[in-house]
């Protein structure tokens, strides 16, 4: 089944695509529009940002100060660049968004989506993540 994704290219810009395979536990193979071949993009898709999050308008209640996305700045645009929610106007609707390498600027809701995973993480079981000191 293709489910519509946005991917990060190399550049770091996030291009809508269509999700196409998984591979191993984290891969993910996604297809571009206009491109033949599937694409890989690295980080995984628990990455910081992930590799891959959905293309879909985030609910209102979903976007507050701090909320990392990515955002689309010109409706004719297909890319979106990543970014963080620094203010929100109840009206009209709209979010500045700080980005690393541009001024803020306001964003419609439409133009936005979340920097998030598409699946939550999964647990770590009790006990692993912390190292254990070895006996003397």
């Amino acid at each position: 089944r293709s489910r519509r994704v946005l991917a990060r290219r190399p550049d770091g810009v996030f291009q809508p695509a269509l999700l196409k395979a998984r591979r191993r536990a984290h891969d993910l193979g996604v297809q571009f529009p206009g491109e033949r071949g599937l694409a890989y993009p690295g980080g995984g898709f628990f990455g910081d940002p992930p590799a891959v999050v959905l293309d879909v308008t985030p609910p209102a209640g979903t976007l507050g100060v701090g909320t990392p996305v990515c955002a689309r700045l010109d409706a004719t645009e297909t890319f979106y660049r990543p970014g963080t929610v620094t203010e929100v106007c109840a009206k009209p609707p709209a979010f500045r968004v700080r980005f690393a390498a541009a001024p803020p600027v306001w964003v419609p809701r439409s133009g936005l989506r979340l920097l998030r995973p598409l699946w939550p993480p999964p647990e770590q079981p009790p006990g692993q993540g912390t190292p254990q000191e070895s006996a003397k």
